[in-house]
């Protein structure tokens, strides 16, 4: 349990550290390597869940709706063409779907993937976080809270463990952008910019905002380990993480039960 005054992520002016990354990207939307950074053994895609049709709402693979959509799938398919097939379908459960999340991996499989990436790097407890500036939450006027840690705990609708907040500001312990004293660094990859925090890695499940005193989590678009050994990528745009590292490291993903992963190479489309 996080305690009061335990802050874990923390803002980094060290904005050099992302410019291995910049370095060897090939430009924007480019292919696989123009996300995450190019020269890695090994490149992995993981799928970003979606909302299951009520009631249960659970968080579904995209595998089980190409199955209801009569889809082969395969490691570039885009949700777009599973969606259009459910369309035709008798089954109009299945039609009343969620998008997957764009921009952002859900907790559930974020806590997995860390749990994977720890297991591949000599520096889990320091790692690097990119947020994407342009995130409406990251800015004071939107009136939200930003990124904290908290000591509360409750459950959303899809069961995930999320800090609460029994008011607005109480319990937070840990990094807030609701009243920056300074203007904060950004580092730029192609068409983006970025701000920087440091912290261990499983602090990315901490990324989020506060409305109305409940935490909705945000994943960071870019981590990497202090000792560059994989870097991963939730460009904002979407619905799939890419991941760089190790051929070891891309076998326990794509093995993993709890993601759904597909291996890539670094020249392939983005989906």
């Amino acid at each position: 349990m996080i305690q009061p005054g335990e802050a874990r992520l923390r803002r980094s002016h060290d904005i050099g550290r992302a410019d291995w990354i910049r370095d060897r990207l090939v430009g924007f939307a480019l292919g696989v390597h123009s996300v995450v950074p190019g020269g890695f053994p090994a490149y992995i895609r993981v799928l970003h869940p979606v909302e299951g049709p009520p009631p249960e709402r659970r968080l579904v693979r995209w595998a089980e709706v190409a199955e209801r959509a009569g889809v082969a799938m395969h490691a570039s398919i885009d949700f777009d063409e599973l969606a259009a097939a459910l369309d035709g379908t008798p089954d109009s459960k299945w039609r009343d779907l969620s998008e997957p999340w764009t921009g952002s991996l859900d907790p559930e499989p974020l806590a997995a993937l860390c749990d994977v990436l720890a297991r591949h790097t000599a520096t889990p407890a320091a790692c690097w976080f990119g947020i994407w500036d342009g995130n409406g939450w990251l800015h004071p006027d939107s009136g939200i809270v930003m990124t904290f840690t908290s000591d509360a705990a409750a459950e959303d609708r899809d069961g995930i463990a999320r800090p609460l907040l029994t008011e607005p500001g109480s319990h937070v312990t840990g990094l807030t952008w609701d009243a920056p004293a300074q203007a904060v660094p950004l580092f730029e990859l192609p068409w983006r910019e970025y701000r920087l925090l440091s912290g261990p890695l499983d602090a990315a499940l901490e990324v989020g905002s506060v409305l109305n005193g409940v935490f909705f989590p945000e994943s960071p678009n870019l981590i990497w380990p202090d000792d560059r050994a994989w870097c991963v990528a939730t460009e904002v745009d979407l619905a799939s993480t890419y991941i760089a590292g190790p051929q070891a490291l891309a076998d326990d993903l794509l093995a993993d039960p709890r993601l759904d992963a597909w291996a890539v190479a670094a020249d392939d489309p983005l989906s």
